[in-house]
C-alpha cells in the first residue's frame, strides 16, 4: 500500500454551487519555508504550518493561505472574521461561477495512486448549503473526479466532512483536493486542513463519513447510491453512469430532473452502472439521483437529497464537481459549415424580444447563416407574431430560447408569477418548433434578485457583457462600431452581446459586421455552444454575462 496519509479540511460556504476547477500547487510535507513549485502561495514568507500531532500536514491559516490557491475569479485570504480553532481561517469569496473557490494540490511523492488516506474538513456556509470534499485527478488521458465526503451544512455552524479511508484511484496523477457546494455560489471558509495516515479521525463537528475509493467493491452502508460518476462517449453521445454498491441492495433506480420534475428512467438495475439513451448533446448538464432497494424498500428521499450533476463533455468524467475545464470537448457541428473551434476567438451575439413585424428578423437570420454563424434568439411569448419565423430560425440552426411571456421586471413578481412567465413561453416554444427549446432565459431589463434565482433554480439566466444599445435607437454605424471596437480591444472574445431582432438598424449592422468578424478570425456562436466549447457549464439559478 505504501505510505498512508490523512487530509482534514475546514470550510465555510455562502450560497455555493459546487462546481470547481482546481489549479493547485504541490502540497509540501515537512520542512520549512516556501513551496518550491509555486513560491510562498500567500504564506507571506512564513514557515510551513505546524502539524497537529499524528498528522502529516496541517493548514491552520494563522499566517497565510498555507499553500492553498484561488480558482477562477475567486479571492482567498486568511481571515480573522471566523475560525474553527485559533484566530483565523481561509476565506474564499467572489465566486462568480460554480467552480470558483480554493484548492490544494497533492505532491505525488507523498500521495500515491492506489493508497489510502484520510481526508476531512470542517465546513460552515454563510447560508445553508450542501458542501462536498472532492478529488480531481488525471487518468487514462482524461480528467476525472471522485467525491470524498459530502454533507448538508447549516449557516453559521461548522460541520465536519470526513472520510478516514479514501483510496486514490489506481493510475491517478496530478491529484488535487478541493471544496465544492453543488447547489450554491456561497462564500467559503476553510480551517484546520489536515493530511494524516489512513484511519486518522479529526476531532470536532459532526462526522459525515464520505465515499470511499471510486466505485469500491466494498458496499457502502448508506441506503442510497453514492460516489456517482458519469463518462460521456462523444461518438455515441451517451453517458455511462456508475456508483458505489450499496450494502444489501438488490435493485437500483435512476432518476433525472427534467422540466421541473424528477423522472424515473429505470428502476430494475441489478448492476452498479447504467448507460443512457443516445443523442445527448455536448455541453448538456443533468441532475441525477440513484436510489437503492433494500429489503423491498426504496430510500428515494436520501437519493434525491444526494443527487449529482453530470455534464456531457467529450473525454471527461462528468461526475458532480466536474467543471469542464479539462479534456477535449465534443464540438457542436449540427449544420453545414458550422463548427466551433475552441482555439479561436468567439462571441455569442444574441437577439431579444420576438418576431419582427418587418423583415429584420429574417435578414438577421440569413446574415448569420450566410457566414456559417449561429446565434441565440430570446422570444417573449406574447410578442411572437410569426411562428413561422421562429421555425425558420430553428431550421437555420439558431438557438431558440426564452425571454418570459409578458416581459415584466421579474424582481417585482411573486414566485408563482416568475415561474409562470418562464414555463408558459417554454411550452409555447416547444409547441412551435416541435422539440425542447433551450432552457436559457434572458432576464427582462437584465434584472434579477435572490427570489428570481431561487424560483428559477433550474434555469440558467443570461444578461450580457456588451450592450449594443440598439434598444436605445443606436444607429447601424454605432452598433457596428461597438462590436468592432470590442473585437479590437479583446473584450469581444467570450462575450454575450445584447441585440434585438425587431430593429432594422440591427439587421443592417449584422449584414455589415458579421462578414467583418469572419474575415478577422471571429466565430459567432450560440450561447450554449460557446460555453460548451470553453468547457463551462450553464447552471440553473445562476446569471451569466460572458464565458471566462
Amino acid at each position: 500500500m505504501g505510505k498512508m496519509y490523512e487530509v482534514a479540511l475546514n470550510i465555510e460556504g455562502y450560497r455555493s454551487s459546487g462546481k470547481a476547477t482546481v489549479y493547485g500547487n504541490n502540497l509540501k510535507i515537512g520542512g520549512s519555508g516556501n513551496n518550491g513549485n509555486n513560491g510562498n502561495n500567500g504564506n507571506n514568507g512564513s514557515s510551513d504550518p505546524t502539524p497537529i500531532e499524528g498528522t502529516l500536514y496541517t493548514g491552520s491559516f494563522e499566517n497565510g493561505t498555507d499553500y492553498w490557491q484561488a480558482r477562477g475569479n475567486a479571492s482567498i485570504a486568511a481571515s480573522s472574521s471566523k475560525a474553527y480553532e485559533g484566530s483565523k481561517s481561509l476565506y474564499i469569496s467572489g465566486r462568480t461561477s460554480n467552480w470558483n473557490g480554493a484548492e490544494l494540490a497533492l505532491d505525488s511523492n507523498y500521495f500515491k495512486a492506489g493508497s489510502a488516506y484520510s481526508f476531512s474538513t470542517m465546513a460552515m456556509p454563510a447560508t445553508s448549503a450542501s458542501l462536498a470534499l472532492t478529488m480531481q485527478y488525471d487518468a487514462d488521458g482524461t480528467t476525472k473526479y471522485a467525491q470524498i465526503a459530502k454533507a448538508d451544512c447549516t449557516a453559521g455552524k461548522w460541520t465536519l466532512l470526513e472520510n478516514t479511508n479514501f483510496t486514490i484511484p489506481t493510475g491517478a496523477k496530478n491529484c488535487k483536493v478541493y471544496i465544492e457546494a453543488p447547489d450554491s455560489l456561497t462564500d467559503i471558509y476553510i480551517d484546520r486542513a489536515i493530511c494524516a495516515k489512513a484511519g486518522y479521525k479529526a476531532e470536532g463537528g459532526s462526522s459525515n463519513n464520505g465515499n470511499t475509493n471510486t466505485h469500491s467493491t466494498t458496499p457502502t452502508n448508506t441506503t442510497y447510491a453514492t460516489n456517482i460518476t458519469a463518462e460521456y462517449n462523444a461518438p455515441s453521445r451517451q453517458f455511462k453512469i456508475s456508483w458505489d454498491p450499496v450494502k444489501g441492495a438488490d435493485r437500483y433506480g435512476i432518476a433525472v430532473y427534467l422540466a421541473g420534475k424528477w423522472r424515473v428512467q429505470k428502476s430494475d438495475i441489478t448492476t452498479t452502472s447504467f448507460v443512457t439513451p443516445k443523442c445527448i448533446s455536448a455541453g448538456t448538464s443533468y441532475k441525477i439521483a440513484v436510489a437503492a432497494r433494500i429489503n423491498g424498500k426504496w430510500d428515494t428521499a436520501g437519493a434525491l437529497k444526494n443527487a449529482s450533476v453530470i455534464v456531457a463533455r467529450s473525454g471527461s468524467n462528468g461526475n458532480n464537481g466536474n467543471n469542464g475545464n479539462n479534456g477535449n470537448n465534443d464540438q457542436p457541428q449540427t449544420h453545414n459549415g458550422y463548427y466551433v473551434d475552441p482555439s479561436k476567438p468567439m462571441v455569442a451575439i444574441s437577439f431579444d424580444d420576438g418576431t419582427s413585424p418587418t423583415n429584420s428578423g429574417y435578414r438577421i437570420i440569413d446574415a448569420l447563416a450566410e457566414c456559417d454563424f449561429r446565434a441565440t434568439f430570446f422570444y417573449v411569448g406574447n410578442w411572437i407574431g410569426s411562428e413561422d419565423q421562429v421555425r425558420y430560425a430553428d431550421s437555420k440552426g439558431m438557438e431558440i430560447a426564452n425571454h418570459t411571456t409578458t416581459h415584466p421586471d421579474l424582481t417585482k413578481q411573486s414566485s408563482q408569477q416568475i415561474r409562470s412567465e418562464y414555463d408558459t413561453t417554454y411550452n409555447k416554444l416547444k409547441r412551435i418548433i416541435g422539440k425542447e427549446p433551450s432552457k436559457l432565459l434572458r432576464l427582462p431589463y437584465l434584472s434579477s434578485n435572490w427570489q428570481v434565482q431561487q424560483t428559477l433554480y433550474d434555469v440558467p439566466m443570461i444578461t450580457c457583457s456588451l450592450d449594443t444599445k440598439d434598444w436605445d435607437n443606436a444607429s447601424a454605424d454605432q452598433i457596428v462600431w461597438t462590436i468592432q471596437n470590442a473585437a479590437n480591444n479583446g473584450s469581444l472574445n467570450g462575450a454575450i452581446v445584447l441585440c434585438h431582432e425587431t430593429k432594422s438598424t440591427t439587421a443592417e449592422a449584422m449584414e455589415r459586421v458579421l462578414p467583418w468578424l469572419k474575415a478577422n478570425g471571429y466565430q459567432v456562436v450560440t450561447i450554449s455552444d460557446m460555453f460548451a466549447a470553453k468547457g463551462k457549464t450553464l447552471n440553473g439559478g445562476q446569471i451569466y454575462t460572458k464565458v471566462s
